[in-house]
């Protein structure tokens, strides 16, 4: 497999991004990697491009088990030292699941390869799915997911994990490459661990394997290192976590939306999500849609009822999309991530945020923007439209935001509400 990735060489291409435009091509070069037939790494410099100017890059290969083992004994060099402390386990945390890679996985395709991808799954919570390595019977995904919730509840659960190839034509099923199972209960001793379990074909014949390295803490509630970089110097305290009282979204506008009929118009809604870090159960709000318009004013208040540590601890995600009926599915316009547990400690908080469309909400492709006050009111306040009061300057990271009092003018539109 080395041989064929070394005799087809590496192809770099170079752009210039632009934001709101294709990006442009700079130029492209070939660079032949013979020369790692004899040694594990080397350097390629002054290689032309094909419109201008040069690139220099360096090149290092090792097998999937050589890079397994390397971030085994890191992981291992660097973990928490015990012991652990049995009520450390009855609190709220995360766990981080290292998918690092597979090795000797079956091949589905007519090439002898697979294009692997997995899909993870802890107890009934919310299905994290992998990136795709293509033609590889060897991944090397070393991506980290993360869980939320009651520690030792989460060490009880199975960790499954199915592996797939994908298949690139349109309308045929992902082969399953087979699964794996593991149980994390080694996490009751350690803080973190490095596991490798057969993957299973058809529950009986093993075919390869698939390595994690798996660790859990409870000192950044997930989002501590954010919310310290943002400037709060007090902890969150425990009895505010569990707080119950409303999640408000206030839907102002959104700009720049993408025309999706001839007349260069579109019928926007908003979809809200709040996925709950303990059961992995989504919360989902939609607002009205208006018509004929690119630049929508909603004015209009969503409201999710419930504790503050399973509202505020998960990004909201919202997306826009093209009412086409009751009948037909609506066509998405574009979606954003927004994380709201700046609302941990202050008040309320405004953002503008830039909406993307695509497969993932990191994609590059801006499709317009759209603005919309965040405040949580606890259970004790007076639960009123009216109680939207500023709080301390925050500035959220990735998102231009604020915080503000409503103006005269938003104060006299109506609002309406949604209890889940």
């Amino acid at each position: 497999m080395l041989r064929d990735l070394l005799d087809d060489g590496l192809i770099i291409t170079i752009y210039d991004y632009d934001e709101n435009s294709k990006d442009d091509n700079i130029g492209m070069a070939l660079i032949d990697l013979e020369p790692l037939f004899c040694k594990r790494e080397g350097t390629f410099s002054g290689h032309e491009l094909s419109l201008q100017g040069y690139v220099s890059v360096k090149v290092i290969w090792q097998s999937a088990a050589g890079a397994w083992e390397q971030a085994r004994t890191a992981a291992l060099a660097t973990a928490r030292p015990g012991p652990i402390e049995a009520p450390a386990l009855g609190t709220y945390g995360v766990l981080s699941v290292r998918l690092h890679s597979a090795e000797g996985l079956m091949a589905a395709d007519r090439n002898g390869y697979s294009d692997p991808y997995v899909k993870l799954h802890l107890g009934n919570r919310k299905m994290e799915r992998s990136d795709v390595c293509e033609m590889t019977l060897d991944p090397l995904w070393d991506q980290t997911f993360r869980f939320s919730g009651i520690i030792s509840a989460m060490l009880d659960e199975p960790l499954k994990l199915v592996l797939f190839d994908r298949d690139k034509k349109i309308g045929d099923a992902d082969d399953k490459l087979g699964e794996a199972t593991f149980e994390l209960s080694g996490l009751r001793t350690a803080y973190t661990v490095c596991l490798s379990q057969s993957v299973m074909y058809k529950r009986t014949v093993p075919r390869g394997k698939v390595n994690l390295i798996v660790s859990w803490t409870t000192d950044d509630l997930e989002r501590g290192d954010r919310l310290s970089e943002q400037g709060g110097d007090e902890a969150i305290e425990i009895s505010q976590l569990n707080e119950v009282g409303e999640i408000r979204v206030v839907l102002r506008k959104a700009v720049g939306l993408v025309p999706v009929s001839s007349r260069g118009r579109c019928d926007p809604f908003v979809r809200l999500e709040l996925v709950d870090p303990e059961d992995g159960k989504p919360h989902k709000l939609r607002s009205r849609h208006l018509k004929k318009t690119t630049s929508p004013q909603w004015n209009q208040t969503l409201v999710l009822r419930g504790v503050k540590r399973r509202l505020l601890l998960e990004p909201l995600r919202l997306a826009v999309f093209d009412y086409e009926g009751m009948l037909s599915s609506s066509q998405e316009l574009g979606a954003a991530q927004l994380d709201v547990s700046a609302l941990l400690r202050a008040a309320r908080a405004s953002y503008s945020a830039k909406l993307t469309y695509g497969r993932s909400v990191a994609s590059s492709n801006i499709a317009g923007a759209i603005e919309l006050d965040v405040e949580w009111v606890s259970s004790t306040a007076p639960l009123t439209l009216t109680s939207m009061m500023p709080g301390p300057a925050l500035r959220l990271p990735g998102h231009e935001s604020r915080l503000s009092a409503p103006t005269a003018e938003e104060g006299t539109q109506p609002a309406s509400i949604l209890r889940v």
